[in-house]
């Protein structure tokens, strides 16, 4: 004897996982085991927690939002760190360079250097702008 599953909606499935994804989607539930004559063999009902599930979203979804600003905070001391890191570096890098290449790079920035200036003054110059 052939069975098939029928959903609340009237439609028929030869297996039972595939009318419970169907049902899944309708609001009755109802899967009714049927024979070949679409008469009833066996009820089963689908109990869908809603409730549980729903809840499970809203502490997922807070998670997710105290990770965020977790992240963002780490972002910006990361973003200071390199900065402050950046500027010792660009000063550390400064002393190696020669008068000539410290006026190149103040003239590159848009800064006047006196005729006279000392490489420390260069420098001064330079790391203040």
């Amino acid at each position: 004897m052939k069975t098939y599953f029928k959903t609340a909606d009237g439609n028929l499935f030869y297996t039972h996982n595939a009318a419970y994804n169907h049902a899944r989607s309708l609001q009755d539930k109802t899967i009714v085991e049927v024979d070949e004559n679409q008469q009833p063999i066996e009820t089963a009902t689908i109990e869908v927690e809603v409730e549980e599930t729903t809840e499970e979203v809203e502490e997922t979804t807070e998670e997710v939002e105290e990770t965020t600003e977790e992240v963002k905070e780490a972002t910006k001391d990361v973003e200071e760190a390199y900065e402050i890191t950046d500027h010792k570096a660009e000063e550390t890098d400064l002393t190696a360079l020669t008068n000539a290449q410290l006026i190149t790079l103040a003239k590159e920035k848009g800064i006047s250097v006196p005729k006279r200036a000392t490489k420390e003054q260069i420098i001064e110059l330079l790391t203040q702008n």
